[in-house]
């Protein structure tokens, strides 16, 4: 198999997404052994395998994935980190599905609008860039400025597919119904008993 610079990329960032994506499982344990457990795993999973014609786990999960987007691995490394902020997920998920409605919605036809055409387009690209640093804060803004940066240098031929990624935007999805229920939930919920005024 050939591969080039974005197939190498998507390769390595796969390999690191299954050992972010383990090591982040053990939350009550320290970074030091959730990093030792992430870096082992992110070894194991390039590891050919003797029973598959894929050469390893991270080339038959990068078969079935594509390129994860850098907004895809920058969470993952927060979670490996425990770096999270209740607010930033919110916010996060919110941007994602409200940007896949748009882009997934106007490649399905769905919408009238293809937003996902303009990606292509490098002053576009850059504008969006501007206007996504511009509005987010720290840490979006290094990840928005990294996925241009990528786009530019070829790995990502599409701006947006740098920003966000089918796996990204189910998740969202599924973030925001579940905390939709819950507030549902919440909200007919009856006390079950009521302190009586003195």
């Amino acid at each position: 198999m050939n591969m080039n610079a974005s197939d190498w990329f998507g390769l390595l960032t796969t390999a690191f997404a299954i050992g972010a994506l383990v090591g982040s499982l053990f939350r009550n344990s320290s970074v030091k052994l959730r990093l030792t457990l992430a870096v082992i795993v992110t070894l194991a999973s390039m590891i050919p395998l003797p029973f598959d014609t894929r050469p390893s786990l991270a080339m038959s999960v990068y078969a079935l994935t594509g390129l994860l987007s850098v907004t895809t691995l920058t969470i993952l490394t927060c979670c490996l980190f425990q770096f999270s902020v209740p607010n930033r997920r919110k916010r996060v998920a919110t941007a994602a599905f409200v940007t896949g409605v748009f882009l997934y919605g106007g490649e399905i036809g769905a919408i009238p609008f293809d937003l996902f055409q303009y990606g292509y387009l490098p002053q576009y690209a850059l504008a969006f860039a501007i206007v996504g640093i511009v509005l987010s804060d720290s840490v979006g803004a290094v990840t928005i400025f990294a996925g241009y940066v990528l786009y530019v240098f070829g790995i990502y031929d599409n701006y947006f597919t740098s920003m966000i990624d089918p796996i990204l935007w189910v998740a969202a999805t599924a973030f925001l119904v579940r905390r939709f229920l819950l507030h549902l939930k919440n909200k007919n919920a009856t006390p079950s008993s009521v302190p009586a005024s003195r």
